[in-house]
């Protein structure tokens, strides 16, 4: 999988870029849902996970490159819009969610490898002359 997904080796920034969104969404789950566990406010600790996931990929943009800014935007923005409107029913976030982020991952699992984009020009005129 690793080799039909991946671009290349991860550098050690993105190495640590990835250890560091994982610990961030793990102390934003604890920190932002935890609470609501007591008095099980199950709304509440979903819409928490799903801001604290949101947020977590501000810094996989580093490992994922910018497409990963507009999701982080519109998962946090769903989530934040479900915790100020308690009457709208919570499926409708939760399907927001699941749509935004099945967009996205559609995007990414389809993007182009950026090492095969980028040929020398002397590549690219060859393949351009007809033969």
């Amino acid at each position: 999988v690793y080799k039909k997904l991946a671009f290349g080796r991860p550098s050690r920034f993105q190495n640590r870029m990835t250890v560091i969104s994982i610990f961030l969404a793990v102390l934003l789950l604890v920190g932002m849902g935890g609470p609501y566990f007591a008095s099980h406010q199950y709304r509440m600790i979903w819409l928490a996970a799903f801001l604290a996931i949101g947020i977590h990929f501000i810094p996989f943009a580093a490992v994922h490159g910018k497409t990963m800014l507009p999701l982080a935007f519109l998962s946090s923005a769903n989530a934040i819009a479900g915790m100020l409107l308690p009457n709208v029913p919570f499926p409708i976030f939760a399907y927001g969610d699941v749509t935004v982020m099945g967009i996205f991952g559609i995007i990414l699992l389809r993007s182009k490898n950026p090492l095969a984009m980028e040929k020398p020009a002397s590549e690219t005129l060859r393949a351009d002359k007809p033969c």
